[in-house]
């Protein structure tokens, strides 16, 4: 599964969302938080803010194993690894791919 946001957070592309048991479409337009339990909502807005921020990326490249919310509203745990892309007008892209 692949899911790309922006710097405001939305979901701005998607592949393999039936991972989690969506629809690909489904997922556009919303903000990533929809996948990610309450729990980590401050722990990624921290993370996510430093990185557009600052630039300094603690996470990127690693393979991490956490808890995603998948359509029926439960949690699922899934691997993934976040990549970086940079616009030529300087925006961000942050895309996850999960597994």
């Amino acid at each position: 599964m692949m899911i790309q946001v922006d710097t405001n957070q939305v979901i701005t592309a998607v592949s393999g969302a039936a991972h989690l048991g969506y629809d690909d479409g489904e997922l556009l337009g919303q903000p990533i938080t929809v996948i990610i339990p309450a729990q980590h909502h401050a722990g990624h807005h921290t993370g996510f803010n430093r990185l557009v921020t600052t630039g300094v990326k603690k996470i990127l490249g690693t393979w991490l194993t956490l808890p995603a919310i998948n359509k029926s509203g439960a949690e699922q745990m899934v691997n993934l690894v976040l990549t970086e892309e940079k616009g030529p007008d300087g925006s961000h892209s942050i895309i996850a791919y999960l597994k």
